[in-house]
Parts: C-alpha cells; sequence; structure tokens
C-alpha cells in the first residue's frame, strides 16, 4: 500500500471490486485528509480503472496480485494503516475482519480490543473483530 495514501480495496471476483476507497494521508500525522474516491462495483480491466489506480502507483497486475493474496488467504478486502484491517468474510452486511498491527497492542488498549462483543484479542498483533455494518452495534454469534 502506499505510505501517503489511505486505500481500501474489497473484491467480488477477479475482475469487479465490490468497493474502492481512496484518501490522501498527511504525511506528519497519517491522518486522512483530502477528498475521499468512493465507488462501488468497479471493473478491473478498464482504461477508467486505469486511470483511478495510476497516482498509487499500482497497474492492473498490482491489483491480480492483491486479489491473488487475498485469495490464498481465504479473504476479500484490505484496508491501509495500523492496524490493517483485512476482511475475511461478510455475514449480511457485516464483515468478518482481521486487525494486524505492526508492533505488539499496548497494554492500555488490549481491554478495548477484547470487549466480549465486536473484538476478540487473538494475540499481541491480531484481533478479530465483527463489524456489523449498516444496523449499528452487533455481537459475534456466541458473545450476546
Amino acid at each position: 500500500m502506499p505510505k501517503d495514501r489511505f486505500v481500501d480495496i474489497e473484491f467480488e471476483n477477479g475482475h469487479k471490486l465490490s468497493s474502492l476507497r481512496i484518501q490522501p494521508l498527511d504525511t506528519t500525522t497519517g491522518e486522512r485528509v483530502g477528498q475521499m474516491f468512493l465507488e462501488w462495483d468497479l471493473k478491473t480491466n478498464t482504461s477508467r480503472m486505469d486511470s483511478i489506480i495510476k497516482p498509487l502507483g499500482w497497474t492492473r497486475e498490482t491489483l491480480k496480485n492483491i486479489k491473488e493474496r487475498l485469495d490464498k488467504a481465504n479473504c476479500i478486502q484490505i484496508e491501509s494503516g495500523d492496524p490493517s484491517r483485512i476482511g475475511f468474510k461478510r455475514c449480511e452486511m457485516g464483515m468478518y475482519i482481521f486487525n494486524v498491527f505492526d508492533k505488539p497492542i499496548a497494554d492500555s488498549l488490549k481491554s478495548n480490543y477484547n470487549d466480549i462483543c465486536t473484538y476478540v484479542l487473538v494475540n499481541e498483533k491480531l484481533v478479530l473483530e465483527y463489524a456489523s455494518g449498516v444496523y449499528g452495534r452487533d455481537c459475534f454469534y456466541n458473545k450476546r
């Protein structure tokens, strides 16, 4: 992922994206700034897609590579940042997500990532999340 951009990409299949979000990042703070690009149902093998991903330094081959890596992990989505968020599976409007941290989670934050509902702390760098989408907060089926 580019260091100066936030990118969230979800694949529907090898030639179509369910969604693509791109937003500039402040180079000092890492915060998202400026206007966000957000579209759904984008075909990956078009000249329009070429122009969308060119500022990222990406090509169609880059998209293919990302898709292949997600397929190997049996996942459908990836979002840049720390933590990086990797969407594993949709469940109705929600999604199961792996939050992958670059460094171990600070002890002061561990309770936030092990809340008996939305998050399950797997280890010091990995948290499983159920993001419920438009329905508001929901819990893992066995945590209600």
